[in-house]
């Protein structure tokens, strides 16, 4: 097969690993790895306060915004179309700005996402804060993969990113 690597199976090799050793390492590289900590922990804070913010949204665009279920459906929909935008993006940004600035600048996005909605109640600042803050999630994420891959060995990438995928989780199950 062309482009497919052939690789001999080790017959002494244990086909079944210990899931929770290698939770383990995943987690213990993770908390000697002052970059990737801080991004696990990061996540985890995003999520909480995203989640705990989620939660109230359809709350926030009737109440707060005075729109009705499109409306809230309209502000959903705007922060996507910011995703994409962030998506499209994200290769011009980064060829002018360092992965460590645009970590800092969703640092201060994410802050602000949350003030601006609180003290707002327009619904088209509401609707340009969705659209900023939906392109920041998009860069925010590929900014931080993208980081962990360049700092974790080879052999440890799914380890750590499990460890990545669990600070996400939690806060999700919050708001459920």
């Amino acid at each position: 097969m062309v482009g497919v690597e052939q690789r001999e199976v080790d017959e002494g090799a244990d086909p079944k690993p210990d899931t929770v050793r290698e939770l383990i390492a995943g987690f213990s590289w993770t908390i000697r790895h002052a970059a990737v900590r801080t991004l696990a922990l990061t996540i985890l804070i995003f999520n909480f306060t995203f989640g705990a913010a989620r939660s109230v949204l359809v709350l926030y665009t009737q109440e707060q915004l005075g729109l009705d279920g499109i409306g809230f459906g309209l502000m959903t929909t705007i922060g996507g179309i910011g995703g994409l935008i962030g998506t499209g993006l994200y290769g011009a940004i980064t060829r002018k700005v360092s992965l460590g600035t645009l970590m800092r600048i969703g640092l201060i996005i994410e802050t602000f996402t949350h003030l601006g909605l609180a003290l707002t109640h327009s619904p088209w600042v509401a609707g340009g804060i969705f659209l900023v803050f939906g392109a920041h999630t998009f860069i925010w994420g590929t900014t931080s993969v993208t980081v962990r891959q360049r700092a974790v060995p080879r052999e440890l990438q799914g380890r750590v990113g499990s460890v990545n995928a669990s600070a996400s989780t939690p806060a999700w199950w919050s708001v459920r």
